[in-house]
């Protein structure tokens, strides 16, 4: 299997984090992915047979991506299958970079189903763009394609981030109350600030914070790789109340153990960080 991520630069850094690359061989065996969820919007475009996908550790390969499709915000671990001859593109929308080139309320998408970019936005350019990418022979000639797709989008856009970036600012996007930190400096009600964080963001502020110490928290644990692990001490270094309230997190994200997850460890992936975050801060 091969994987490259392409960093985006300049405006486009606003809209789009990266681009993930993934193939596998015709002669090469299949793989089954998961991905850690972190409220993630992601388009995927794939160019080889359809994905199997499915949510949580209940998987019933429920869903398939024939061409493109749209999942997020990213509640549930992700799993999915690749088989001989796979090949994708995974564009990684920044904070609000979904709602601002889509401009579509997220507060209502629950995030555990593939959507259709195209009947999103009443329109047929990602079917267009899926073909103009076939077309090209090399990886390199597609990343540059969607590059342009996606700064021609920018050009068409006006809605303004100002609110997300008083979110976004320093430490507060890992803080419980970043939507009324970001009232406070937008001068506006704390009501309404909610709304307009779970309607750019597709989730609270509340949210956010819990998936994002989660995701630390996975991420700590892939990087030392051991199972000679001090679960209580760990709980405590994550912020968690105690080592049940860790376990509740890995059966609400990834539907599994903490035990589970350390034997199956290498079956784990994690997406980028679009943002810098500083270490969590316990509630």
């Amino acid at each position: 299997m091969e994987e490259k991520i392409y960093n985006t630069e300049g405006k486009l850094s606003r809209f789009i984090s990266y681009f993930y690359v993934a193939s596998i061989g015709e002669d090469q065996p299949g793989q089954t992915k998961f991905l850690v969820p972190n409220l993630e919007m992601i388009l995927i475009l794939n160019f080889g047979p359809p994905l199997d996908v499915c949510f949580g550790g209940d998987c019933k390969w429920s869903h398939q991506i024939l061409n493109f499709g749209i999942i997020g915000p990213l509640r549930k671990q992700l799993n999915y299958r690749m088989p001989p001859g796979s090949s994708f593109i995974a564009a990684n929308f920044t904070l609000d970079g979904f709602y601002k080139i889509y401009k579509v309320s997220l507060d209502h998408i629950k995030g555990q189903e593939i959507l259709d970019p195209d009947v999103i936005s009443k329109s047929d350019k990602c079917a267009e763009l899926v073909k103009k990418l076939v077309a090209c022979s090399h990886m390199d000639q597609k990343i540059e394609l969607l590059k342009s797709h996606f700064i021609q989008l920018m050009k068409q856009t006006k809605v303004s981030s100002k609110f997300i970036r008083s979110c976004t600012q320093e430490d507060t996007v890992i803080i419980f109350d970043a939507a009324k930190i970001a009232s406070s400096k937008m001068n506006t009600s704390e009501r309404n600030a909610q709304l307009l964080y779970k309607k750019h963001l597709g989730y609270s502020s509340r949210e956010k914070f819990t998936h994002v110490r989660f995701k630390e928290l996975i991420k700590h644990l892939i990087k030392i790789k051991t199972s000679q692990i001090n679960w209580i001490e760990i709980a405590a270094d994550f912020g968690y109340y105690d080592q049940s309230h860790m376990i509740r997190d890995f059966k609400k994200f990834l539907d599994i153990t903490p035990q589970y997850f350390l034997s199956e460890i290498d079956t784990f992936c994690l997406t980028q960080d679009f943002i810098s975050l500083p270490k969590i801060k316990k509630k």
